[in-house]
């Protein structure tokens, strides 16, 4: 069965009618960036993130989004830590992390690596520690952080999903780290990841 072609404006209010909004799909395939950051204060914490891409090659930079809760009116953890400090890690989510990197999208006040198990280890460049069975992390220091405003022409563009400002943070990729066992004589496999 062809359905009928569907046109919706999203800053006027309107929907696609469809259970499922899609414009979130897409933008395929999207992977994760699995953040850690650590507070002035010293705490670390491990978020992911679906919207992460590189920007640029040379020099190699990357952002993620974070979303507000339109509720609390805050930046995440993630973000207000970059503030704070100026550096992130992104750690490649694999399949294999799957059920670590899904718990880690909880909201918690702990340090997720303690609370849910995940191994760490110390990054050589930025505070921020490394995911320790991640196969690449990327040490990053933060080139600038943009935030895009949930208003259209002086009006609240909050949809369905109830989602504040987005804060799009920049970073400058400092080190890389590749676990031995994903390089080849061609350069990189992604067959084990």
């Amino acid at each position: 069965m062809v359905h009928e072609d569907i046109f919706y404006k999203p800053l006027k209010g309107e929907t696609s009618g469809l259970p499922h909004d899609p414009f979130k799909s897409f933008a395929i395939p999207r992977p994760i960036g699995w953040i850690s950051t650590t507070s002035q204060a010293g705490k670390d914490n491990l978020a992911p993130f679906s919207q992460f891409t590189n920007v640029s090659f040379d020099p190699p930079t990357i952002l993620f989004v974070g979303h507000q809760d339109l509720f609390k009116n805050r930046s995440r953890d993630t973000v207000m830590n970059c503030i704070e400090t100026n550096e992130f890690v992104w750690n490649m989510a694999t399949y294999d992390l799957r059920e670590e990197v899904n718990l880690t999208g909880k909201e918690t006040y702990e340090d997720e690596f303690e609370e849910f198990g995940i191994k760490k280890t110390p990054s050589i460049l930025v505070r921020p520690p490394r995911v320790a069975d991640s196969p690449v992390s990327f040490e990053c220091r933060v080139h600038s952080i943009v935030r895009v405003s949930n208003e259209f022409h002086g009006k609240k563009t909050a949809g369905p999903h109830m989602v504040g400002n987005s804060d799009i943070v920049i970073g400058r990729v400092l080190g890389i780290h590749i676990k031995g066992e994903y390089i080849t004589g061609d350069g990189v496999s992604y067959d084990n990841t």
